[in-house]
């Protein structure tokens, strides 16, 4: 079988991609854009996977080191899950001392900025937490489909 060249890195080598950008130096990150759905049974730890990727573990869990300009948390049961609070609390004193804000948080489906409305010149990252058994996810599925054309 053979080897397909890839177009993107054929980009990279001509300069019209600046690779920096969108490499973390968190090795649990993904490499930028990518779309990912993560599945599991309770208790298996898929929020301890997503908090390993937006920490900083060579500082400790309270360091966190983003990398992603802007985070949009949407999970039902935020309040009730202490894993997420504090990451919560942890973003809310990172903004203060950077005075800008980077979290923006909703625990239903209605609070969901639209995709369209993301800025592109950013670095958006949407994670959406406990929402299978919800009947209208089309907002889930237009951030899944086109997300990655808003960065």
């Amino acid at each position: 079988m053979s080897h397909i060249p890839s177009f993107t890195d054929r980009m990279k080598e001509k300069g019209l991609i600046d690779d920096n950008k969108r490499q973390s130096p968190n090795p649990f990150v993904q490499r930028w854009p990518f779309n990912m759905l993560l599945t599991g049974e309770t208790g298996s730890g898929k929020t301890n996977l997503v908090l390993i990727q937006l920490s900083d573990d060579r500082e400790g869990i309270e360091s966190i080191r983003l990398p992603y300009d802007r985070l949009y948390l949407y999970a039902e049961h935020l309040e009730h899950d202490p894993e997420w609070l504090f990451f919560i609390d942890s973003c809310r004193r990172a903004e203060m001392i950077a005075k800008q804000q980077f979290l923006w948080l909703s625990t239903d489906l209605d609070g969901v900025i639209p995709c369209d409305d993301l800025d592109p010149s950013y670095q958006n990252l949407a994670i959406f937490d406990d929402f299978m058994n919800k009947k209208n996810q089309e907002v889930i599925i237009d951030y899944f489909s086109r997300g990655r054309h808003m960065n």
